[in-house]
């Protein structure tokens, strides 16, 4: 009986504290809050923090589906970081930016435990995002759907995630090059039509 409630006492503490590791693990996209010109690109990352430094717990696998305002951003490309691919076996990575207003990513490494423990920081980005500010306004980045596995293929249940918000202000609009065109090819035509109407009087008022 002795000897049993250590092994317990044990097994207790190490239970917190994979509960304490796990309630301490974010998902955050970074930075939280940008200003940017109607026009220009913007880039925003998706960082993980709260693993451990060289050791467990570490990241294997990751789901989620994003939502924004797809009248004033439209999604770009995603380029995923490298944490869940240390070089050994690699991973399979998926994405889909199909649908405007909603973005989906996914990475399962296919690297041993102790390759993603000793190969992987406390915290780095699992991917960037790059969208384009289509028009004036503030659109916010939200998580719809979002899920994470340690080493052991074990899913994270405790961990917490962030949003960010883009503000597009408005530039200078781009003119329509066709509409411009069509005004261009009337002035011009207003032009050669006046003066032959001016020669035109002036050759019946000699005949007369």
């Amino acid at each position: 009986m002795k000897r049993i409630l250590p092994k317990l006492a044990t097994a207790i503490a190490a239970i917190a504290f994979s509960f304490q590791v796990q309630a301490a693990i974010s998902v955050a996209l970074e930075p939280a809050s940008q200003s940017v010109s109607t026009g220009s690109p913007v880039f925003v990352d998706l960082v993980i923090h709260g693993l451990g430094n060289g050791a467990a717990p570490s990241l294997g696998a990751f789901d989620f589906d994003l939502s924004y305002n797809a009248s004033l951003l439209s999604a770009a490309s995603v380029a995923f970081g490298s944490h869940l691919d240390v070089g050994v076996v690699g991973s399979v990575q998926s994405s889909n930016l199909s649908t405007p207003g909603l973005i989906h990513l996914d990475e399962v490494s296919l690297e041993s435990a102790s390759d993603l423990n000793s190969g992987q920081p406390s915290q780095f980005t699992l991917a960037t995002f790059a969208f384009t500010a289509i028009a004036p306004g503030s659109s916010s980045i939200d998580f719809v759907l979002a899920g994470l596995s340690d080493e052991l293929g074990q899913s994270i249940t405790q961990f917490t995630t962030q949003g960010a918000r883009v503000q597009s202000i408005g530039g200078v609009a781009v003119p329509d090059t066709g509409s411009s065109r069509a005004l261009l090819l009337l002035g011009l035509g207003t032009l050669l039509l006046f003066p032959r109407q001016r020669s035109d009087r002036a050759v019946g008022a000699a005949a007369e």
